[in-house]
């Protein structure tokens, strides 16, 4: 796959295609090969390095080879980046904390997603509305909040 899209990238006249190619190639893999997923999504922002969403694909993955540390790192810088404050980084984060051990900077985290949430709902679509429905039900799965503890 990683050759393909180095000859799509050769062969290819708009980059935001090829770059959209690679964030879209680390989403489908990344459960099954995070190690793959993190050389996509660091290619994804190389060629496109404000867009936040390829940071928190990189900090995803790190999340699954429990590198905390790295995944935290690339949460923060995702952050950063325009639209990269948002419910989803927060969720991703508080569950890097939580697997930490730091359980009071996760409820920071989680409650800063819970506040921000109908916002960014309003705003996404299919796919992205997926990951934020994921991180959620993940981080509350991790931090032991049940729904119906949540606050609205």
């Amino acid at each position: 796959v990683q050759e393909s899209l180095h000859g799509l990238e050769k062969t290819m006249k708009d980059s935001s295609e090829v770059v959209e190619a690679y964030g879209q190639s680390g989403f489908s893999v990344i459960r099954n090969d995070p190690e793959f997923a993190v050389e996509l999504y660091r290619r994804a922002h190389e060629l496109q390095p404000g867009n936040w969403l390829h940071l928190m694909g990189l900090g995803s993955a790190h999340l699954l080879m429990d590198q905390l540390d790295r995944a935290i790192g690339k949460y923060t810088e995702s952050r950063k980046l325009p639209h990269g404050e948002n419910s989803t980084n927060y969720f991703f984060l508080a569950m890097a904390h939580g697997r930490k051990g730091q359980e009071d900077e996760a409820i920071r985290w989680y409650e800063k997603a819970m506040k921000q949430m109908p916002a960014d709902r309003s705003k996404m679509g299919g796919t992205r509305r997926a990951v934020l429905d994921y991180a959620h039900s993940q981080a509350s799965t991790l931090l032991g909040i049940k729904p119906e503890e949540e606050k609205p």
